[in-house]
């Protein structure tokens, strides 16, 4: 069987169906979705995650804002924690697939044509000018499988190393918890499917607006 990589689904999506997309690709079982929001000073308040496959990486941003703005400077913020990415785990000695790296925001950029090439140059794939104020929902666990459980854990320390975050001794106390055992406001599979159903029928709803 082929392998199918993450990027090519992303790249494959409309500004409509990628929220869709975010709201699901976390929840494969060959997936593992890590929360990394404001672990690094660079990208502020802009929460961002970790899509983790055997052989690649896509690292996601989201810049949301309450009402349009002037395109901000977020493609280079993701490129930046891009490459941190990369160098924690070259200086932990952890092999990295492929990294491709995802902005999705609601700011509409006015140059957006002329900078695809740029982007794609960088291998960072952009959604803007989402027509909602519905902030994507994004299903992460701390339930890392062997490739990206030392991942979570070499970035963290580069991190605290960078003081980018505080030490914490305790950080990685959880991190082989078993998934039915954690917290995530979702009981059980039929009731992540109900919860996903209305999601989407929402965002259907919104797009017909």
């Amino acid at each position: 069987m082929k392998q199918k990589y993450l990027a090519s689904e992303f790249r494959e999506q409309s500004n409509v169906s990628i929220l869709g997309l975010i709201a699901t690709v976390g929840k494969r079982n060959d997936v593992d979705c890590m929360n990394l929001s404001h672990f690094c000073s660079q990208t502020e308040d802009k929460p961002i995650y970790a899509f983790v496959k055997k052989d690649e990486v896509i690292i996601l941003m989201l810049d949301w804002h309450g009402k349009k703005s002037v395109p901000s400077s977020s493609t280079s913020q993701l490129a930046e924690f891009a490459q941190h990415y990369k160098e924690a785990m070259v200086k932990a000695g952890i092999h990295l697939p492929h990294v491709s790296s995802v902005l999705v925001t609601n700011t509409k950029i006015s140059n957006y044509e002329e900078m695809l090439s740029v982007w794609e140059q960088k291998d960072i794939i952009v959604y803007h000018d989402i027509q909602m104020e519905l902030l994507p929902y994004v299903h992460y666990s701390f339930r890392y499988h062997a490739i990206a459980k030392p991942q979570f854990i070499a970035f963290r320390q580069w991190c605290e190393r960078q003081c980018y975050l505080p030490y914490d001794r305790y950080a990685f106390e959880d991190i082989d918890a078993d998934y039915d055992e954690m917290e995530f406001g979702i009981d059980d599979d039929e009731d992540d499917q109900a919860y996903l159903d209305e999601y989407l029928s929402e965002l259907r709803h919104l797009t017909r607006l």
